[in-house]
């Protein structure tokens, strides 16, 4: 148990589901802006530089928001951190602990998979990697979606553990449907200037 920080598992259960609920947030507002964006051949059409920017910096964050999740439960003798081993070590999960360790297990392919990308590129600024120009922290197609549901899964386990019910990641419609209006918001824009732009025919009559 924690000797740094002791706090009410209740607390802890809340706070750190929505940990992963912001995690789950960012994934897939990235997500929706990018890699499922039906219509992003418009945005590298008009601004190439600025959304190759803004999928860098979304990309950083989603998976800074990730790893953090799976940072030791402890840094040094003082510093407690809210992660999954925090969580793991300071609940009395009783018969359930190989259960709940088997669920955080299923997290660990696409965190071993990114973690250099955190670790090497986004925490820091790693000559070597710099130099080389080498790709860091790419994972196969879908081990993202299995790693939200995963995740979910283990959320459920802390939850219930503390007596707070089921637990469902939150905010996803409001995600979904504000992106799609912001996407909108940009298809509205391109559609009214092409149409300024194309001529239109007049006919004459003498």
């Amino acid at each position: 148990m924690d000797t740094c920080s002791p706090k009410d598992p209740t607390t802890l259960a809340k706070e750190f589901c929505t940990l992963c609920n912001w995690a789950f947030v960012c994934w897939i507002a990235h997500r929706r802006l990018f890699d499922d964006n039906p219509n992003k051949e418009l945005l590298d059409r008009k601004a190439p530089y600025f959304h190759e920017y803004l999928w860098r910096i979304s990309q950083a964050y989603s998976y800074l928001q990730i790893c953090k999740l799976h940072d030791p439960a402890h840094s040094g003798a003082t510093k407690s951190n809210l992660s999954i081993s925090y969580i793991i070590a300071n609940l009395d999960w009783g018969d359930d602990k190989d259960s709940v360790q088997q669920s955080a297990a299923k997290l660990e392919e696409l965190y071993r998979r990114i973690n250099p990308a955190r670790n090497r590129v986004i925490a820091h600024n790693d000559l070597d990697i710099l130099l080389r120009g080498e790709p860091i922290g790419a994972f196969p197609e879908g081990l993202d979606k299995e790693y939200f549901q995963c995740l979910q899964e283990f959320a459920r386990h802390v939850h219930r553990q503390c007596d707070l019910g089921h637990y469902y990641f939150k905010d996803m419609n409001h995600v979904m449907d504000g992106a799609y209006e912001y996407l909108e918001v940009l298809n509205d824009s391109d559609r009214a200037n092409r149409s300024l732009n194309t001529p239109t025919s007049r006919s004459h009559q003498d």
